[in-house]
Formats: structure tokens, C-alpha cells, sequence
């Protein structure tokens, strides 16, 4: 019911970006961002899980304000640090060994 006001003119809505996933938010000097995946590519498995890699993110500003000359400084770094390889599974933890994976799901059965 809010969206359908929103998108009636009581507010304004307005599409940004096709999202595939959200990694989380970031604060800079003049504000916090939403972080969004908008392009990602499968390049493994293991097991039935699948990895994927980051390819493209974007920024959104949760602030109104225009961005300004050190904000686009961090801004640039940030998407420096993500141009490299990023990987991501929606069913398998990468950030813990997989031994640790495996004693977790024989300890689950």
C-alpha cells in the first residue's frame, strides 16, 4: 500500500538500479550507501554449491546531498577494491575451511 502511494504521487519512487544482490552499507564523510550487486558470474563449484564472482557494484547514496570532492575520492577507492576478485556463495560459508564445513553438516545429520 505504501509503494502503490508512493508511486500515485504522494511521494516519489524512482528506479536506480536492477540489483542481484545486496553486500551490505558503507559510511563515508558525508553519508552511509547501500551496496548493491549488479552483475555477477558463475565461476565454480564445490560440491553442489556454487561461487560466483563479483563483476560490477553500485554505490546508492542514502543521504540527499550532492556528492562532493573527497566523497568521490573514497568512492573511487572503493570501487578500486571491488574490481578485484570477489567471490560469493548463497549455500556454501567461503570464509571458513572446508573441513569446518564439513564437520558442521555431518554434526547437522
Amino acid at each position: 500500500a505504501h509503494l502503490r502511494r508512493l508511486k500515485d504521487g504522494e511521494g516519489s519512487l524512482e528506479r536506480i538500479s536492477v540489483a542481484q544482490g545486496i553486500i551490505g552499507f558503507i559510511r563515508f564523510l558525508q553519508g552511509s550507501y547501500l551496496i548493491l550487486v549488479t552483475l555477477h558470474k558463475k565461476v565454480g563449484k564445490i560440491g553442489h554449491h556454487w561461487v560466483l564472482r563479483i563483476e560490477d557494484t553500485i554505490l546508492v547514496p542514502l543521504f540527499t546531498d550532492g556528492v562532493r570532492g573527497e566523497e568521490k575520492k573514497f568512492q573511487q577507492q572503493f570501487y578500486n577494491a571491488m574490481s578485484k576478485d570477489f567471490y560469493f556463495s548463497h549455500s556454501y560459508e567461503l570464509s571458513r575451511t572446508m573441513q569446518q564445513n564439513l564437520a558442521d553438516a555431518a554434526g547437522a545429520r
